[in-house]
């Protein structure tokens, strides 16, 4: 087989069980494209050997050293009838 014919094999296959599943069990089509996706994630993890170069800030506070843009304008957005009405 080629490469191409064994990539139409698996999408093939893997089409097949997804609605294999889909008829045979109340799943639906969020939580199979979840599990899809959460093995694809597996499967990276899994053949993806990453060691980071740098060193992965792992604090909660995800607004550290991040500023605002300065546009010139000191308004807040609530007295401009921004995103924020009461």
């Amino acid at each position: 087989m080629t490469y191409d014919e064994q990539t139409d094999a698996l999408n093939y296959e893997l089409l097949g069980v997804v609605t294999r599943y889909m008829s045979e069990f109340d799943l639906n089509e969020a939580t199979i494209v979840g599990v899809l996706e959460s093995v694809k994630c597996d499967i990276m993890e899994a053949w993806t050997d990453f060691d980071a170069d740098f060193e992965i800030d792992t604090t909660d506070d995800t607004t550290d050293d991040i500023t605002d843009i300065d546009t010139g304008d000191d308004t807040d957005l609530n007295d401009r009838g921004g995103f924020y009405k009461k």
